[in-house]
């Protein structure tokens, strides 16, 4: 990602930068290197992505786990040494609900980079890209405060998770295959179906900002997940920068979807996008 943002020319390119885990984070605002120079602009992009950290429980959890407070999630410590073992959850023993329980919240994750184009100034004249890295499936997402204030159900946690899905794969449908798409206020509305709702926000020239997705799938959960459709994360992502947007009936302009088997392949991955970027800025 450093080595992307090292090809664009700053002070005119401007990036964005958000992460997500359970929830979604805005890092870096797109207009946060406004007014700077060049080279403050690119060092404040890559001290950004120098300093992304990973997801981690706030929260240490009781001892005994058993019959703790109905928290989502916290870290489980065990034995005399305090011996890490891994992430709890609570919440769902106790109810039987799974909506805290799964952690890759693409939906908002993608509804907050689209967003970020609404940020003033708004440079109508630019070429908007979104640029997705995920690892798997979406399987969470409308979280409290999140950018898009979906009318689908909610349960325990406050997120998509009907209860059709509250067996293995949690909280989205487990045959993507069948191409069913249910809109936001069904019964059925699931993490996947609001991930690609959100895809159409960022690519939709009437209804959204008319932005080009380029999506990339790092790693085997992505074409080989353990439950559910295997190849569910591959085909958000490639719905997301192929397809999303359509129904618009005016032209969309589509990027292109990657599979990475491991971390080796990004750089030239991050590198044809950047060329590809670049193409169209010239056309």
């Amino acid at each position: 990602a450093i080595e992307f943002v090292n090809q664009l020319y700053f002070p005119y390119d401007r990036v964005a930068i958000v992460t997500f885990d359970r929830e979604a984070h805005v890092i870096l605002q797109l207009n946060e290197t406004d007014g700077m120079s060049g080279s403050e602009a690119k060092d404040t992009v890559v001290d950004a992505l120098d300093n992304l950290t990973v997801f981690e429980p706030a929260q240490i959890c009781p001892d005994p786990v058993e019959g703790a407070s109905p928290i989502a999630h916290c870290r489980n410590y065990t034995g005399a040494g305090g011996t890490y073992s891994g992430i709890e959850y609570p919440l769902f023993r106790a109810s039987g609900d799974p909506s805290s329980v799964p952690s890759s919240n693409i939906g908002d994750g993608l509804w907050l980079a689209g967003s970020e184009f609404g940020r003033e100034p708004i440079r109508q004249d630019s070429l908007w890209v979104v640029i997705v890295l995920a690892g798997g499936p979406a399987n969470t997402g409308c979280t409290t405060g999140s950018a898009h204030n979906c009318s689908g159900p909610t349960y325990a946690d406050g997120r998509v998770c009907p209860p059709s899905t509250w067996f293995s794969p949690f909280c989205r449908e487990g045959n993507v295959s069948a191409g069913t798409r249910h809109t936001a206020g069904s019964l059925y509305y699931d993490a996947d179906d609001y991930a690609r709702d959100a895809a159409d926000f960022i690519t939709n020239p009437l209804t959204g900002q008319g932005a080009t997705i380029f999506s990339i799938g790092l790693g085997n959960l992505v074409r080989l997940a353990p439950s559910g459709d295997p190849e569910a994360g591959q085909k958000l992502l490639d719905y997301a920068a192929t397809v999303a947007g359509d129904e618009s009936g005016v032209p969309v302009n589509h990027g292109l979807y990657f599979f990475a088997p491991n971390p080796t392949e990004l750089r030239e991955i991050f590198r044809t996008i950047a060329e590809n970027i670049a193409t169209r800025i010239s056309q």
